[in-house]
């Protein structure tokens, strides 16, 4: 089980904050070199928080660690959100 699902989030939070919550979480498992979470992740803001996540530039840095180091050619869906939000794969 992932940490994040332990993590509950307060009904009073803000949605930005939520979402920014999970970018952290991204975040934190493109550094543990855990990709296909990391890109799962930013997959679901992208299908349910397009409008948000297109401004958010720690997205663009966390998908650019994520091809900085990657081991094989990213696919299509990957490719997708890396030019949703503006980065050169």
């Amino acid at each position: 089980m992932e940490i994040h699902n332990t993590v509950r989030l307060s009904n009073r939070l803000s949605s930005s904050t939520k979402h920014r919550y999970m970018l952290d979480v991204a975040s934190a498992n493109a550094s543990a070199r855990n990709a296909a979470e990391s890109w799962a992740i930013l997959h679901d803001l992208r299908t349910r928080v397009p409008h948000w996540l297109k401004y958010q530039s720690f997205a663009r840095r966390v998908v650019d660690q994520l091809i900085e180091n990657r081991s094989r050619a990213l696919r299509a869906d990957q490719a997708e959100i890396a030019t949703f939000l503006g980065v050169e794969s």
